[in-house]
């Protein structure tokens, strides 16, 4: 940040300096201890903080400048100043992940070295270094602006705004004071001691309007990256959290609820069945799996497995719950309100293993077998598999590739 004025009369230019030093030295000590906090979370918080120690730095040269008028001292502040401005432009430049414009920086430091001892060997007119410094401070401006307006949006996007706001309205003072200047010395009016320009006046209580605003929004900008930083931590804890869960409760090839978890919302389903509902519960098996296994190779059984799980989950209800109960055994929970609801069901099964198995006639010709059974208030869980899958073992021994179903719930 670069903010140069003076006022009118040396004395209250001095008194304005000396509030600025302490302002400056309170944010600047904030600054120093939000950086030695948060140096690693927030970048550009490091260049924010050397300029402020250099802002400073110049402004207190400046006020040695005005009670003795020693010009070397002046000259050394504005460098110090405009180095800052630099600072604070690479700041944000790392802060929004913006690239720095490092040529442009190197030229301006140069010609700022250059016209400064040109005023030191040079008895030139006050006025034609006042005009050079305004370019310099339009030159920083400019870069500013190249990180502001593309950060206009986002989670600081708001700030960003108010920052341009109030450096468009300093380029505006600097312009004025610019054309102040070039008045003065069109119409034979130098300035011979460098306070008495209605542009330094309006640019000083500009400065002071705006000074506090700036460097609270820096804070601000700190705060809210930390702020974000905290936000994003947490959610992606809370996403590996998710991913830690999901990868637990389901079967990792098939994507399906792996056995233990299938085992255990059934048995939460057990205790409520709904008076109203019907719940059958399914063991259903791949016949010849192996086979296809031997013939085709694992990876083709694989295959098998996502499709048959693809092609059952396509069937289900949303009440409905389905899992791998282990190699190519599942689990089914089937909640329906009419008896009627499991003969479309099991046609549908039977036809959707037929599409899978017919791309695979190398083999005895895999397809479906299972048991089902209803589920009564007095069920546990192992009372219902017991009861499925003696069904399912009925299936196997009766040829396979069929789904046997005891609509009593006896054990029979």
């Amino acid at each position: 940040m670069i903010l140069i004025g003076y006022t009118s009369k040396g004395a209250s230019m001095s008194q304005g300096i000396i509030i600025q030093n302490v302002y400056h030295l309170l944010f600047f000590l904030v600054m120093c201890y939000a950086w030695i906090i948060s140096k690693r979370q927030v970048p550009g918080i490091g260049y924010w903080t050397l300029n402020l120690f250099l802002y400073t730095i110049g402004l207190i040269l400046q006020m040695v400048f005005v009670q003795t008028g020693l010009q070397f001292s002046r000259i050394i502040a504005n460098l110090m100043l405009f180095s800052g401005g630099l600072f604070f432009y690479i700041g944000f430049a790392n802060y929004t992940a913006r690239p720095v414009h490092w040529k442009i920086c190197y030229v301006l430091i140069f010609s700022m070295i250059i016209s400064s001892l040109t005023e030191i060997v040079f008895s030139l007119p006050l006025e034609i270094f006042i005009i050079i410094n305004a370019i310099y401070f339009l030159v920083i401006i400019a870069l500013y602006h190249t990180v502001f307006i593309p950060n206009f949006s986002g989670w600081f996007g708001s700030l960003m705004v108010i920052l341009f706001v109030i450096y468009t309205i300093l380029a505006g003072t600097q312009i004025y004071r610019i054309i102040t200047t070039l008045d003065n010395i069109i119409h034979g009016n130098p300035s011979t001691n460098g306070f008495d320009l209605t542009g330094y006046t309006i640019t000083a209580i500009v400065n002071r309007l705006m000074l506090f605003t700036v460097n609270f929004i820096v804070l601000l900008l700190v705060y809210k990256k930390l702020l974000h930083d905290l936000q994003t931590q947490v959610e992606s804890q809370k996403t590996l959290s998710l991913h830690l869960k999901n990868l637990a409760e389901h079967d990792e090839l098939t994507t399906l609820y792996n056995r233990r978890t299938i085992e255990q919302l059934i048995s939460l389903y057990l205790p409520k069945n709904q008076e109203n509902a019907i719940a059958y519960l399914f063991m259903l098996d791949i016949d010849y799996f192996k086979d296809l296994n031997d013939a085709y190779g694992h990876q083709c059984g694989d295959v098998v497995l996502q499709h048959t799980a693809q092609g059952l989950s396509s069937l289900l209800e949303e009440q409905d719950l389905l899992g791998r109960w282990g190699g190519d055994e599942f689990l089914l929970l089937v909640v329906r309100r009419d008896k009627d609801a499991i003969a479309p069901l099991l046609q549908g099964m039977k036809e959707m293993m037929r599409d899978i198995c017919k791309q695979y006639p190398d083999t005895h010709g895999c397809s479906l077998s299972g048991g089902f059974t209803l589920l009564t208030t007095d069920d546990t869980l192992d009372s219902a598999i017991q009861r499925a899958d003696a069904l399912l073992y009925q299936a196997k021994e009766a040829g396979r590739n069929r789904i046997i179903g005891n609509l009593t719930g006896d054990s029979e």
